[in-house]
């Protein structure tokens, strides 16, 4: 069985994201209401995507999506990490506080810095649907073909492996000649026939 591979990505991405923010969140650093609002849409657009495959509109708002909510995240890091370092790092607390503290802004960072490259992925697909080609990685000497892909669309018989091409000049005879048309032999009755 193929594996769409547009689809696959698209699942790949929703994935790590969707655990990423999952992560992110089990701290309060994490618990704030607009970094789970943002995900969240977020991700809700990606099941759009991976459910309609051929839509492009649903790719193109995963990635506007993805662009609001790495915005997001770095207002939210800029923000609200410092009064949180203040409370978890400096201030007396337990250390399992402190470990989940710095487990969740971990993620949370993790998150972020993988957002470029899922946008970059979803551009690619995004392009793909758009045109109806089929969907390359776009990156210069990577192509689909060293991946098991196929070439894309038809392909010329002259390009195929193992084929030979015949010059034929004007003057020579064709290569193929039907054969002269013959009459049918007249056909013979056993009994005669009345007029």
């Amino acid at each position: 069985m193929a594996i769409n591979r547009p689809v696959f990505f698209l699942k790949v991405i929703w994935l790590t994201h969707f655990v990423l923010s999952s992560w992110a969140l089990l701290s309060s650093f994490g618990g704030l209401t607009i970094y789970l609002y943002t995900n969240v849409a977020f991700l809700a657009c990606g099941l759009w995507a991976i459910v309609l495959v051929e839509s492009s509109d649903a790719v193109i708002m995963f990635l506007a999506t993805l662009a609001v909510s790495a915005f997001n995240d770095i207002l939210i890091l800029g923000l609200y990490e410092p009064r949180f370092h203040v409370t978890r790092e400096r201030n007396p607390v337990t250390t399992n506080q402190r470990n989940e503290y710095r487990f969740a802004l971990g993620m949370c960072i993790t998150n972020l810095l993988l957002k470029p490259v899922s946008a970059f992925v979803l551009y690619r697909i995004y392009q793909s649907r758009a045109s109806g080609s089929e969907f390359s990685y776009g990156i210069p000497g990577l192509d689909n073909s060293r991946f098991g892909g196929s070439h894309g669309g038809y392909n010329d018989i002259e390009s195929s492996p193992g084929h030979t091409t015949i010059h034929v000049r004007p003057n020579d005879p064709p290569l193929y000649q039907a054969p002269a048309y013959q009459e049918p032999p007249p056909i013979e009755f056993d009994h005669p026939v009345k007029a």
